[in-house]
């Protein structure tokens, strides 16, 4: 089994202590290895142990022995701290699962096809004065009114059914969606 390092961070929010006090509990502990940007990294067992010398030599100051129940609540802290990584670790898996099986989309690749074809209807809406007025000029008002609705109809079936040409732009932009 291979041991995992954490950083402080992680340290802390596993353990679920504030950032200085476990500061102060590994002050004279060096870490396992150093990481990216000289990040301290230690492996959990050891912080355990940290904790546990602490909390026997806060027990000395207040010159009572380390009771069973204070090993026992160390022990519960790093069982709690061990299911809550397994519990994101889990819920990690099941978000690339649900990525890779088509599920779950990238928000970044959604915007996209959303800015796509707003784009693509926002110019159908703009171009509908000039056309309007080519393809109806001399029609009787009833004439015009149906034309134009007509017009609005297909600038809105067009956003419905999505761009002619959205696939080509998904695939540009490395997106593969199925607008069918």
């Amino acid at each position: 089994m291979t041991r995992e390092l954490y950083s402080k961070t992680k340290l802390a929010a596993e353990l679920g202590v504030d950032r200085r006090t476990l500061d102060k509990r590994l002050e004279d502990m060096p870490p396992a290895k150093e990481g990216a940007r000289n990040a301290k990294l230690y492996y959990l067992k050891d912080v355990f142990n940290a904790f546990m010398a602490a909390a026997e030599a806060d027990a000395m100051k207040s010159r009572r022995a380390v009771t069973p129940e204070d090993k026992a609540d160390a022990a519960d802290e790093m069982a709690s701290a061990k299911l809550r990584q397994a519990l994101a670790d889990a819920e990690m898996a099941e978000v690339k699962l649900a990525l890779l099986r088509g599920d779950l989309v990238e928000a970044e690749r959604v915007e996209a096809v959303w800015a796509n074809l707003a784009t693509a209807f926002r110019g159908r809406l703009l171009s509908l004065p000039s056309r309007a007025a080519l393809q109806t000029s001399g029609l009787s008002v009833k004439d015009v009114e149906r034309r134009l609705d007509d017009m609005i109809h297909e600038a809105l079936d067009e956003l419905s059914r999505g761009d002619e040409d959205q696939d080509e732009i998904e695939e540009d932009n490395g997106i593969l969606i199925d607008t069918d």
